[in-house]
């Protein structure tokens, strides 16, 4: 079947992105795609074949740490508001209802 991420997201997607704490609870933020592609490089780490590259469009969860720290940022409330993308399992990534 192939990754899970890459046959359903394609970038542009709009998506929730859940807690990797608790698996498949609670909404941490909403976002769009970026890409799916694993070469893709976030912050100069290649995503890998289970990341996506996320754009925090609002963050629901400010505290909730990030997977992969983007620069100074540990948590979706800070990436939120820097406007850094940010790579995040797919396993965690569900497709936004309307």
């Amino acid at each position: 079947m192939g990754n899970f991420c890459t046959d359903i997201f394609q970038a542009g997607s709009k998506v929730v992105l859940k807690t990797s704490t608790y698996p498949n609870k609670r909404n941490v933020a909403y976002g769009t795609i970026r890409s799916t592609d694993p070469r893709t490089k976030a912050c100069g780490i290649e995503l890998g074949a289970e990341f996506g590259l996320v754009r925090i469009d609002q963050s629901l969860l400010d505290n909730e740490e990030l997977v992969r720290e983007v620069s100074d940022c540990k948590t979706i409330g800070e990436a939120f508001s820097s406007g850094y993308l940010i790579a995040w399992p797919s396993t965690f990534i569900r497709e936004k209802d309307n």
